[in-house]
C-alpha cells in the first residue's frame, strides 16, 4: 500500500508538470497574440506582457523541481540483499519504516510544485483582470476620439 502511495505521489508530480506545460503554452500563445494584435490594442498593448512573462517563469519553475528530487523508496535489490537473512517480521517492519520515510521526504517537493503552479495560474488570472479593463478602456476612448475626429472632418 505504501508503494502505491509513493507511485501516486510521483504520478501527481508528473501531472503537475503537465499542467505547468499547458500554462506555459497558454502564456506563450497569449504573448504572441498580444504582439500580433498590438496595432488593434492601441498604445497600451504591452500591459499583459510582464504578467504573462512572470506566469511562464513560474510555470517553468514547477518543472525545475525535477523528478530526481523525488525519492522512490528503498531499492528492492539492496533491501532484499540486506535483509535476506533477517526474519520476515523484521524485514517487513524495516520496509514499512523506509516507505513511510520516503513519503515524508516527498511531501515538500510536491508541495513546492503545487504552490508554484498556483502562483503561475494566479499571475495569469491577475494579468487578465488588470489588462482587459485597461486595454478596453483605452480602446473605447480611442474609438470615441476617432469618431469625433471623423465627424469634425466632415
Amino acid at each position: 500500500m505504501a508503494q502505491a502511495q509513493i507511485a501516486a505521489l510521483f504520478d501527481r508530480a508528473s501531472n503537475l508538470d503537465t499542467q505547468a506545460i499547458g500554462l506555459i503554452t497558454l502564456d506563450v500563445a497569449l504573448v504572441a497574440l498580444t504582439v500580433g494584435a498590438r496595432q488593434s490594442l492601441g498604445a497600451r498593448w504591452w500591459i499583459p506582457l510582464p504578467g504573462l512573462t512572470f506566469s511562464a517563469i513560474a510555470g517553468v519553475s514547477v518543472m525545475w523541481l525535477r523528478q530526481e528530487r523525488f525519492d522512490l523508496g528503498p531499492s528492492p535489490r539492496d533491501f532484499y540483499g540486506q535483509f535476506k537473512d533477517a526474519g520476515d517480521d523484521q524485514a517487513l517492519a524495516q520496509l514499512l519504516s523506509d516507505l513511510v520515510a520516503t513519503q515524508e521526504r516527498n511531501r515538500e517537493p510536491l508541495r513546492l510544485k503545487t504552490l508554484r503552479l498556483f502562483i503561475s495560474l494566479g499571475l495569469l488570472v491577475l494579468t487578465f483582470l488588470v489588462s482587459v479593463p485597461v486595454i478596453a478602456l483605452q480602446s473605447k476612448s480611442h474609438a470615441r476620439r476617432s469618431t469625433a475626429q471623423s465627424v469634425r472632418e466632415r
